[in-house]
This record gives structure tokens, C-alpha cells and sequence, in this order.
């Protein structure tokens, strides 16, 4: 993450999304959270992050239909779940639209904008992954290193 201060990026290797319980009932609250936060942005992102672990495609991309049409990410870097859960889900255009305005509201996820594509690549393999990832790449300048 391009804007992650150096002394907290030195400890992202060490993060462990194994250990994250993705299931949870509506009985499942934090204990300094008594109440369920506002159902703004962050909501929809943190539920379609824990959908994304899961697999859950269709469950990401209708949480980013409502996200989108209530509020918008915080950072550039917030779209990238969703670009994935749309490409999952042969939303292309969709996809690279939401890869263009992470590239403009921040140029800097370049690598991350990079690094995504590459994975759905040689995670569907088909013409339209490449195809895309051809184009976003041009976008944001993809090389083999980043």
C-alpha cells in the first residue's frame, strides 16, 4: 500500500488472513462495538473483503452495487476487492472502470492495480482477463516487476 508508513509496512508480511473467522451470526459482535456501525462505505467494504476470502463473488459484487450507489471508497486501494469481484463475475467493464478511477484518484497502486490483474489472469485464465489486464496494464504502466 503506497501510502502505509514505513513502520507499520515492515509488519505486513507477518498479517495472518488465515486466522480470520469469516462466518459469524448477527449474535457475533465485537465487545467495543455494542452496536452495528452505520451501513456507510466501510461497511460494504469489510463485507465484501470477508466475501472475497471466501469466494463469494456474487455476494462482493452486490455488496459493491450498494456501496457504490451510497457512498465511495476512502482510498483508491478500497476498490480492489471489488475489481476482483467483478471480474470473478464477467463484469469486465466494470472492472476496469473501477481500475481507471483507483489509478486516478491515486496513482500510486499502480503495483497493487498491477498485481491484481496478474492474479485474475492466472486465476480465470480467459481472453477477457487478458484482454483487460492488457488494457488497465497499459493504464498503469504494468511491467513484469510491479
Amino acid at each position: 500500500m503506497p501510502n502505509l508508513p514505513a513502520t507499520l509496512s515492515a509488519w505486513v508480511p507477518l498479517s495472518r488472513l488465515d486466522l480470520i473467522r469469516t462466518e459469524g451470526g448477527a449474535d457475533h459482535k465485537p465487545p467495543l462495538m455494542p452496536q452495528e456501525p452505520a451501513h456507510d462505505w466501510c461497511y460494504y467494504f469489510e463485507l465484501a473483503d470477508l466475501a472475497r476470502q471466501r469466494g463469494a463473488w456474487d455476494e462482493v459484487v452486490e455488496l459493491g452495487n450498494r456501496g457504490f450507489a451510497e457512498d465511495h471508497p476512502n482510498d483508491a486501494s478500497e476498490r480492489l476487492v471489488f475489481i476482483e469481484g467483478y471480474a470473478h463475475m464477467g463484469e469486465w467493464s466494470r472492472a476496469e472502470q473501477l481500475s481507471l478511477e483507483a489509478l486516478e484518484q491515486n496513482p500510486a497502486v499502480d503495483r497493487m492495480v498491477c498485481h491484481t490483474w496478474r492474479r485474475l489472469v492466472e486465476q480465470i485464465g480467459s481472453d477477457a482477463a487478458r484482454e483487460g489486464a492488457d488494457r488497465v496494464g497499459l493504464a498503469a504502466g504494468c511491467t513484469e516487476d510491479s
